[in-house]
């Protein structure tokens, strides 16, 4: 596909100074607005996300441009102010940063999820390869997280879970480069790019991304960008590069790739060769992992295929991974009805259904939305938390490739109107939002932590029962488990609680239940207790 054909809209003209004017004021307040929650003293959640503030800043700037009687259009194809620019993706950095320290130190992140992933680095490191406390087994058992390896040696120069903290906004917030880059190739270096930056940044499922903490499916997004952005550009080495670290995230990456690949061996007729390339590693790796690497980390601790419990997510298609794939695809009705049932449309609707068109991305898409609408489980039908991660980068590209096609089909229509249209309805359509935390009341809790941990030493304790959101916060113990009714029960057990943070994944009132033969040996100030029998 030529260089030509990809252009959407016309590149910028030279357009009066006031223009050009109005385009750096508009990003240095896209930019400042997404700082400004962090900074207010306010307890109303609304006025702590990002999302309001970007509302009220566009309203007010349509407005604006109506007053002065300007054009969107004219406005939408200036030449995109490069430093206004990177001060807004600067001020994205930093925001994300922010958000991801205040979700950690306000205690809602996912303790057990996030934790699974630092200690099999710090495990790793003692000898124990990808070893989780939490589930007495190799990760490398339940899913091939090969881009964990090169952290291995990074986490081990912090020995800190901050390491994973602040290194996963940056690894989402790349995917604004990458975006970068393909928007340029589609409508030039404009304004209109400019603002499908914005979109791919602030969008509801991206923030749900960020907003659970670290996950290695969130690495799906920023290298499936690069992956996409290298085979527009006609970069091979890049491509492949990128092809191979895309892979190298999770097992399912290479039903992703392998559909990308089909995708373009049907749309880009002129590059077959390099598709049928990529369709075959694609498929050697997913050999690999479910062939050799999966069993053999499973056999190392004697489990079995039908020990793994995400697999039930499926269980209505099957116990195992090869009976769930086969009744899918030999009985096609029922997961067809149960893909209407999910949320695909809310996250199509979000973009006006553009990325239908999307020609080869929108192939792409297939495996993740079969996937997650054939769930059983909620978070995944609605293509919540991190789990549209996926899909995103082909998600994000078949929205400008449906505008491609709509502009080929309908050459009289605005396509920089309806552009913008989708690029803003995608931005604000979903309700997560970057986040900001009043952290204050929680600064006691660390403390007591550490005291207790300290504690510990001069007792004779073999498990220490720890609620879920606490585990993060407390130094790397191999002794550790998340608390549970058996965890309590074990000889030379002991419970650490706090009831004013997160209970997840029990209810307060299941976690006092729970604790209720337990017997309180200390409290602390910040409403810490330890317990023990």
């Amino acid at each position: 596909m030529s260089y030509e054909q990809h252009i959407i809209m016309t590149t910028y003209t030279n357009h009066e100074p006031s223009t050009r004017h109005h385009a750096r004021i508009f990003f240095l307040a896209l930019g400042a607005f997404a700082l400004l929650p962090s900074i207010l003293d306010s307890r109303e959640e609304a006025l702590q996300e990002t999302k309001l503030w970007h509302l009220l800043w566009i309203g007010i700037w349509f407005l604006f441009l109506k007053s002065r009687k300007k054009v969107w259009g004219q406005f939408l194809r200036a030449q995109l102010p490069t430093k206004s620019f990177i001060f807004f993706l600067t001020a994205t950095l930093l925001a994300y940063s922010i958000s991801a320290l205040d979700l950690f130190r306000a205690f809602i992140i996912n303790g057990i999820d996030f934790s699974i992933f630092d200690y099999a680095l710090f495990y790793t490191r003692q000898g124990s390869f990808m070893w989780s406390p939490f589930c007495e087994c190799s990760q490398f058992g339940i899913h091939a997280f090969h881009i964990l390896l090169p952290f291995v040696p990074l986490h081990a120069l912090l020995n800190t879970p901050h390491f994973l903290l602040l290194v996963y906004p940056f690894i989402l917030w790349s995917s604004g480069l990458f975006a970068y880059f393909i928007g340029k190739e589609y409508m030039g270096k404009t304004v209109a790019t400019g603002i499908f930056v914005y979109a791919v940044l602030f969008n509801g499922w991206m923030t749900s991304t960020l907003n659970y903490s670290f996950h290695p499916e969130g690495f799906y997004i920023p290298l499936g960008l690069w992956m996409i952005s290298a085979w527009i550009l006609r970069r091979p080495w890049q491509f492949w590069v990128s092809t191979i670290l895309f892979l190298s995230i999770k097992e399912d990456g290479a039903f992703y790739c392998a559909a990308f690949a089909l995708g373009l061996f049907l749309f880009e007729k002129n590059r077959r060769r390099e598709s049928c390339a990529l369709l075959l590693l694609s498929l050697c790796v997913a050999a690999l992992n479910f062939y050799v690497t999966l069993p053999y980390f499973r056999g190392l601790t004697g489990a079995r295929e039908a020990d793994l419990t995400f697999l039930s997510f499926w269980s209505k298609y099957g116990s195992s991974f090869y009976d769930i794939i086969l009744n899918i695809f030999t009985n096609p009705l029922t997961p067809l009805l149960d893909i209407l049932k999910s949320h695909w449309y809310v996250l199509f609707g979000s973009a006006l259904f553009l990325p239908v068109l999307g020609r080869a991305y929108f192939v792409a898409l297939i495996p993740a939305v079969i996937i997650l609408g054939t769930s059983q489980t909620a978070p995944m039908r609605s293509f919540g938390l991190y789990y549209a991660a996926p899909l995103l980068p082909f998600f994000f590209v078949a929205l400008l490739e449906g505008l491609r096609v709509i502009k080929m089909r309908v050459p009289r229509l605005d396509q920089v109107a309806v552009a913008v249209i989708a690029f803003l309805f995608l931005s604000v359509s979903k309700g997560s939002s970057v986040r900001f935390y009043d952290t204050s009341r929680f600064e006691g809790i660390t403390e007591d932590l550490e005291f207790i941990m300290h504690e510990i030493k001069s007792l004779d304790v073999t498990i220490i029962c720890m609620q879920a959101a606490l585990i993060p916060h407390a130094r790397y113990d191999h002794r550790i488990r998340p608390i549970s009714m058996d965890c309590l029960q074990a000889d030379a057990s002991i419970g650490v609680i706090n009831f004013n943070i997160n209970t997840y994944p029990y209810s307060e009132e299941q976690l006092r239940t729970m604790i209720g033969e337990q017997r309180p040996l200390k409290f602390f100030e910040s409403q810490t207790i330890m317990i023990g029998r």
